[in-house]
């Protein structure tokens, strides 16, 4: 009885893990026999998507979708502006997103054309030198922003033809759509739908800011 209580007090002490190695079985890896690799479904283009929309749908409009495999959302304003942040800056001074803020640019246009050598800036008391022209332009479609305010040379001599009117320019950064729409992991949280969303890529694209007068070099 004395070497069986001995066995057991022995058992009862002694770690489990003394002496051995155990073996933690493994999860076995999750197979999507559903789903497509994202490396074949990143991109995809407007005709094949089963249905383009300006916003994601509700919960009352998910169970119309179910058989749709393509959801395609295209981007708000809110979501192109960060989109422009993130490559280059929105200049409210030069750019105006839709036709509310293009009437705005307008209204900040002079009344009348600066003519050459009759209308001063503020009350400097200097004079242009060069006629300028204040315009709003409206960019093509799949651009952002769509308008953009710009100052154009009117005229071409100035100083009494002793020297040339040159346009300047400053060169900003826009975005366009590319016609294609990126797979988006975070929000494929539906069975049997895949959500993409546009792609805007920038370019770079110059703007007329000012008239400059240069003198023709007559010689000493």
């Amino acid at each position: 009885m004395q070497f069986l209580a001995t066995l057991i007090f022995l058992y009862v002490e002694i770690p489990l893990s003394l002496g051995r190695r155990w073996n933690v079985p493994q999860s076995p890896p999750t197979v999507y026999n559903r789903l497509r690799p994202i490396s074949q479904k990143s991109k995809t283009v407007g005709k094949e998507c089963s249905l383009i929309v300006d916003e994601i749908p509700d919960h009352l409009s998910r169970g119309k979708l179910r058989p749709l495999s393509r959801l395609c959302i295209r981007l708000n304003d809110t979501q192109l502006k960060a989109r422009l942040r993130q490559v280059g800056d929105f200049n409210s001074r030069y750019m105006a997103i839709n036709k509310t803020d293009a009437r705005r640019l307008r209204d900040k246009l002079p009344s009348k054309f600066y003519q050459n050598n009759k209308s001063r800036v503020g009350q400097s008391g200097l004079t242009r030198l060069c006629a300028e022209r204040t315009i709003v332009t409206s960019l093509p479609e799949g651009v952002f922003p769509r308008f953009i305010r710009e100052v154009k040379c009117q005229g071409d001599s100035c100083l009494t033809n002793q020297g040339r009117c040159i346009q300047r320019f400053m060169e900003f950064t826009f975005i366009h759509f590319t016609g294609k729409y990126e797979f988006h992991q975070t929000v494929s949280y539906w069975p049997r739908i895949d959500i993409y969303t546009e792609v805007w890529d920038p370019y770079t694209q110059e703007i007329g800011i000012c008239c400059e007068c240069q003198r023709y070099n007559l010689g000493r």
